[in-house]
């Protein structure tokens, strides 16, 4: 999985005046248009685009951008470690 496209997806569920403050090191509830709705969108689009489902629990125990993608390369590796 290319960490590029992973950032972009993240950039791409915010407003444009946004996305060019959002990189690997951003605290994800520091980004402005932070909300619970937000985090669904994100969760909703990592799941369409990565198949791999975050639950609220998982996304309480990430920081950063970066965490977050850590913990989706995780679940993918558990996912197919499983298949």
């Amino acid at each position: 999985m290319n960490a590029d496209v992973f950032l972009s997806l993240i950039q791409d569920q915010f407003p444009s005046d946004v996305r060019d403050d959002i990189g690997f090191t951003t605290s994800l509830r520091s980004i402005k248009g932070w909300s619970s709705l937000q985090a669904l969108v994100i969760t909703v689009a990592i799941d369409e685009t990565f198949n791999v489902l975050i639950s609220d629990a998982d996304l309480r125990q990430v920081n950063t951008v970066s965490d977050l993608y850590h913990l989706l390369l995780s679940k993918k590796q558990n996912h197919s470690d499983l298949s």
